[in-house]
């Protein structure tokens, strides 16, 4: 039942109304009683499906359920199946694969003339799109059809690019083997090991080869990619910004890699490394730009406006960063995702600390978050927001309290790279043993707020992390 739900959950509704059509003049009336039911959501699974329609689960409710997806499945090859796709380069796919459907219908009925058309066309599209395992299959279907009709002469003309399609072609999939030895394992563990680094560093030179080689926009986009990932790993963020800008240029002049998701993750990109650079203003206008290509109510809205929200928190404009944040406490997405609920609490806290409310901040900190679960970080952030708001109102037995649990929760952190959060301890605790000086603090932990400021790797601050105000830069303010 379920994926007769997903696919019917698909579906446009020109797509619904047509098969809502042909099922009026259809002798099985059970077929569109069982699509009706499935898209009304008026049963939920096989059971009460069949109880409807049977009186009980057995063979024949089976045979009517493979019928409709059948039928769906169909309805899927007419021209509406490819208005939901989201790149041009899927919808020509699609087009082409449906000509070298409809061809071998027309050859075998001896329609040719119109079937070399259609493969004419299908070539034509192969060719704007790279689209070359689809050219190889319709160029074979023509070169046959006309090769048979027209002679050597036609044959030869129509084949003489294959070989060099089948190099591209080899090369791209070299590329995009490469591309997923190093683009795959970050989706799901940050990877800095040594050898994983210099594993990155060769699949860079590799991808530069393949593309100079085969001159693919296809395998660019895999290099441009890559050569990300590689910079983002070595904290080279100027050579990250440099090559972010070349794959938004590429993936915006060519229809082959041209899509709303790379468009929106190029965008992005380029924020990040600007972010980096400590370029706000520029960021800012990417995560701008970023949001015309979000689908509205999405995730992805809601990870622009996050961004959007943290450039302008470091730009210190707050009205605007206000709307950000009262767009999104209101977004959907909280309703489903208890994380992204606590991230967004904890931003607020963010925006009142930013207000001096700091007691109101304390507030939204101490409401039930599952970031106080979270492995990856947000929770030191958590934990380093509490304590800056107890210092800021001067409850120095809170501060002393607060500071502990930090100590605890450290020793708990064995296998992770933490030496900044480590340093900030390091400065809390000389804070309370020099009696809250922030004067003293300072002189005699010189060294780690160096280190802190300089945010040199492995002491390096992320500003698309947890660490939303800097402590340093906090810290050494109220000198």
């Amino acid at each position: 039942m379920q994926e007769l739900q997903q696919l019917i959950k698909s579906l446009s509704k020109s797509e619904i109304n047509f098969i809502k059509h042909y099922y009026r003049f259809n002798t099985d009336k059970k077929r569109h009683l069982l699509f009706k039911l499935v898209l009304e959501e008026k049963v939920q699974n096989d059971e009460d499906a069949a109880k409807l329609i049977y009186g009980k689960k057995g063979a024949a409710y089976s045979h009517l359920k493979t019928r409709l997806k059948n039928d769906l499945l169909n309805l899927l090859l007419f021209e509406e199946g490819e208005r939901k796709a989201n790149s041009e380069s899927l919808i020509a796919e699609i087009n082409i694969d449906r000509a070298i459907l409809q061809s071998k219908i027309l050859i075998s009925r001896n329609v040719r003339t119109m079937a070399e058309k259609l493969l004419q066309q299908a070539v034509e599209q192969a060719d704007k799109f790279e689209l070359l395992p689809e050219k190889l299959g319709a160029t074979e279907l023509l070169s046959k059809s006309l090769g048979l009709k027209k002679g050597m002469e036609a044959y030869s003309a129509i084949t003489s690019s294959v070989e060099d399609d089948i190099k591209v072609l080899a090369n791209i999939f070299k590329a995009r083997d490469l591309h997923a030895q190093i683009v795959v394992p970050n989706y799901y563990k940050r990877n800095e090991a040594k050898e994983f680094v210099t594993v990155a560093a060769s699949s860079v030179e590799e991808l530069k080869k393949l593309y100079l080689e085969s001159q693919s926009k296809i395998v660019a986009y895999y290099y441009y990619t890559v050569a990300i990932f590689y910079f983002n790993m070595i904290e080279n963020f100027s050579e990250l910004l440099q090559n972010a800008m070349e794959l938004l240029r590429l993936i915006e002049t060519n229809p082959a890699i041209n899509s709303q998701v790379r468009l929106l993750n190029a965008n992005l990109q380029v924020y990040g490394a600007l972010m980096n650079l400590s370029r706000y203003q520029e960021a800012l206008d990417f995560a701008l730009k970023a949001e015309r290509f979000t689908t509205p109510k999405g995730p992805n809205e809601l990870l622009v406006k996050e961004y959007q929200f943290l450039v302008l928190s470091q730009l210190g404009r707050g009205d605007e960063y206000l709307n950000c944040l009262n767009f999104a406490l209101k977004h959907n997405v909280l309703n489903k995702s208890k994380f992204e609920a606590g991230k967004w609490t904890y931003y607020h806290a963010i925006y009142l600390f930013k207000q001096k409310k700091f007691s109101e901040a304390l507030l939204e900190l101490q409401k039930e978050n599952e970031l106080l679960k979270d492995k990856s970080g947000w929770l030191f952030g958590h934990k380093l927001l509490e304590i800056m708001c107890y210092m800021e109102l001067e409850e120095f037995d809170m501060i002393e309290f607060r500071i502990e649990a930090l100590r605890k929760l450290l020793q708990r952190q064995k296998d992770k790279n933490i030496s900044r959060v480590k340093t900030i301890f390091s400065i809390l605790s000389t804070f309370t043993k020099t009696g809250a000086s922030y004067k003293k603090t300072y002189a005699k932990e010189k060294k780690n707020f160096d280190l802190l400021i300089n945010a040199i790797n492995p002491y390096n601050w992320d500003p698309l992390g947890f660490e939303v105000v800097r402590f340093d830069s906090w810290f050494t303010k109220k000198i």
